[in-house]
């Protein structure tokens, strides 16, 4: 394997490995004293003061409507998809939240890609999207021994989760915004609208009694997440490019549910597994790594 590939699977996996724990991490500290406020503020006050810089050198501004178009990706990526997200693992497992999460996201990019912005579609996407919802239907049907009583309420947080996430998705590529400065506008953003509400009405559980998990999550959900798995998944597509750059996300329900069996200690039943392998699948079948070949095979192709 060529040195500067090798680099680029490593970043790669670098941001799915962050993105994966995230989900395991954020249901952890709702399973003890924080609140889904709490880690809400945690994260985007970290990454807010952390990504300061590249708003101060870049501004506000992005896509059509300049800071318009950044209050809008922040509405749809920033504080309100963290609250949402994390107030659903309230309710149910990890395995659920990053597989109906991801399953949903790729369910709404491709019906709105297709019917709104016009996108060539293949049998192997659709086939995918079915796969996704079939993933979906196994986690809503499945009865964890993990989640509450009111583990639809989870699942219902979960689908607009990854309907945000999806709106931000499709905005940001028909607007081909750069995703370092949309980082750093969502999480700016985010920061100057939610700490003002939060520090007004929230209850917070952050003292002194609790400041190494405080720490432990300023680490994690601001810098890791927050700035280094953006950084790290940005040089993958420099790399390696994106086609070949998503083909690595199907990992991501995938890892998210192996690490909460040590972590959180849930194991997930067949039903969930189905759910878990159905998702992961459908999003490798979308991504149309398939449809992809190496450099070298195309250049043989023209010359035949």
């Amino acid at each position: 394997m060529h040195q500067h590939t090798f680099k680029g699977i490593a970043c790669v996996m670098v941001s799915i490995f962050i993105w994966s724990g995230w989900m395991v991490v954020s249901r952890l500290a709702v399973k003890g004293a924080l609140t889904p406020y709490d880690i809400t503020a945690i994260r985007f006050t970290t990454a807010g003061l952390l990504l300061l810089p590249v708003v101060i050198r870049k501004g506000l501004a992005i896509g059509p409507w300049g800071v318009a178009s950044g209050f809008l990706l922040s509405l749809l990526i920033g504080a309100p998809y963290t609250l949402i997200a994390t107030m659903g693992m309230k309710f149910a497992p990890a395995s659920h939240a990053s597989t109906v999460i991801n399953g949903t996201l790729l369910v709404l990019t491709t019906a709105v890609g297709i019917h709104g912005l016009r996108e060539e579609t293949s049998q192997l996407r659709l086939a995918g999207v079915a796969c996704s919802v079939i993933g979906i239907i196994c986690m809503l049907v499945a009865k964890s021994a993990y989640g509450s009583a009111d583990q639809w309420v989870g699942h219902l947080l979960f689908m607009v989760s990854g309907l945000l996430w999806g709106g931000y998705t499709l905005l940001a590529r028909a607007w081909r915004v750069d995703s370092r400065h949309a980082a750093a506008v969502v999480c700016v953003f985010a920061m100057i609208m939610y700490m003002p509400l939060y520090l007004l009405f929230a209850k917070s559980h952050i003292g002194l009694g609790n400041w190494h998990e405080v720490a432990f999550q300023c680490v994690y959900q601001g810098l890791l997440t927050g700035v280094i798995a953006f950084i790290t998944f940005n040089i993958g597509i420099q790399i390696l490019g994106a086609l070949r750059t998503g083909a690595f996300i199907p990992l991501v329900p995938v890892l998210s549910t192996l690490l909460a069996i040590p972590v959180l200690g849930e194991i997930p039943t067949l039903l969930e597994w189905a759910g878990v392998a159905a998702v992961s699948f459908g999003v490798f079948l979308a991504s149309g790594i398939l449809h992809w070949r190496p450099r070298f095979l195309l250049a043989r192709a023209e010359v035949n």
